[in-house]
């Protein structure tokens, strides 16, 4: 996929989702969000650091989060209490942040426009896919943006995983406990069992996730502590 074309795509996608759910515009819990996305982006590498991200958080009691190409990353109410604290708004916004940075929207829509019109039908097509509605509509769609606008499929359990692993690594270099990472998950797994709740039907099991965060959890830590012994603890890294 072009990267404008990925760019416009997340927005066009993004805006179509917020104008079906309520958005909060105010709060202590909107100004987390956006000073924990602020920090995570900053970690992310310059190219995709430069980008217009938004967090937005969305008033629903669904347990969700979810993030588009180009930065667009949104935070439902309903994860709030499996969050519980900052580190962890840290640990879920990191993984919606690795998405974007992995690209995996952009994979997703060429992988299957592949499967369907083949690789030269597929470039041409995605070249002029803001002249053609019907294009428009089926990469909408191809984004999770259904006959539900707002509901957002799920990555694969390969992409999961490396959101998982990079928005850990971006968490500890924002000054975020990683160690709240796995936490996110013990918490699920204790509230919805293990397996994953409707919206991650297709996701990795709790359990495994858990299992790959901690084998890491020492090179995390390597990231976390650099950025402590840097900063020493009169800088707020809550």
């Amino acid at each position: 996929v072009p990267w404008e074309t990925e760019i416009q795509l997340g927005a066009d996608a993004y805006t179509e989702v917020l104008a079906s759910e309520k958005v909060i515009t105010e709060g202590t819990n909107k100004s987390t969000v956006g000073r924990v996305g602020e920090r995570i982006r900053k970690r992310t590498p310059s190219r995709w650091r430069k980008l217009e991200w938004r967090f937005s958080l969305i008033k629903s009691e669904t347990v969700n989060a979810f993030a588009l190409p180009g930065g667009k990353v949104a935070v439902y109410e309903g994860i709030l209490p499996i969050m519980q604290t900052e580190a962890g708004m840290a640990a879920v916004v990191g993984h919606e942040a690795a998405h974007v940075v992995a690209q995996h929207g952009a994979e997703r829509i060429s992988g299957s426009l592949m499967l369907q019109l083949g690789l030269g039908v597929a470039s041409v097509a995605l070249g002029g896919a803001g002249a053609d509605p019907a294009l428009h509509d089926q990469l909408m769609g191809l984004l999770g943006l259904g006959a539900t606008v707002g509901v957002v499929l799920p990555f694969s359990r390969a992409n999961e995983l490396e959101s998982d692993h990079i928005g850990a690594i971006f968490m500890a270099k924002a000054g975020y406990d990683p160690r709240e990472a796995p936490k996110i998950w013990e918490r699920m797994s204790a509230e919805y069992g293990d397996s994953p709740v409707a919206f991650l039907s297709t996701h990795p099991s709790n359990a495994k996730r858990i299992e790959r965060l901690n084998e890491e959890m020492p090179g995390y830590q390597k990231y976390y502590k650099k950025v402590r012994k840097k900063h020493g603890r009169g800088v707020d890294l809550k």
